[in-house]
């Protein structure tokens, strides 16, 4: 049986319950949420992605050290990488511009490979690429892993 009491607690918790929902699904499909799907097919290492996170060898990524834009109506500008290597700690982001991975995130790839890393995870952020038309635009994020074998 209900009383004046419980009545007017569920009032009250109904109060802090419904505002606290609408903020929580705001922020959860704003622009802040993660991994967001990529507005234009990328190639990491010029690898095609067949799903959200594709495995490749640190020779393959060494091959073709740079994130390909499929659409040839799009060039990539910049982009954010970084590295967490399997049992090891996170590296980055380094910025890095169109073109070839350089410096010391060519040299980190290198290093987990000649040290016998089994698995590192590669995260690709911040994308910006320039249409045709010359507009910046900002793309998704997306991860790779490279392996051994």
């Amino acid at each position: 049986m209900h009383t004046s009491k419980s009545i007017a607690a569920s009032k009250t918790k109904m109060r802090f319950f419904m505002p606290l929902l609408l903020v929580c699904t705001a922020y959860a499909t704003n622009a802040f949420a993660q991994n967001k799907p990529a507005v234009v097919p990328l190639r990491p290492f010029g690898v095609v992605m067949g799903k959200t996170s594709t495995q490749l060898t640190y020779d393959e990524a060494l091959a073709n050290p740079m994130l390909i834009c499929a659409d040839t109506n799009y060039l990539v500008v910049s982009y954010e990488i970084a590295f967490l290597p399997k049992g090891g700690e996170f590296w980055g982001p380094a910025k890095q511009g169109a073109g070839k991975l350089t410096g010391k995130v060519l040299d980190g790839i290198k290093s987990y490979k000649t040290s016998g890393v089994e698995l590192t995870r590669v995260f690709f952020d911040k994308i910006m690429l320039k249409s045709k038309s010359g507009k910046i635009i900002p793309d998704g994020t997306l991860s790779c892993d490279l392996t051994l074998k």
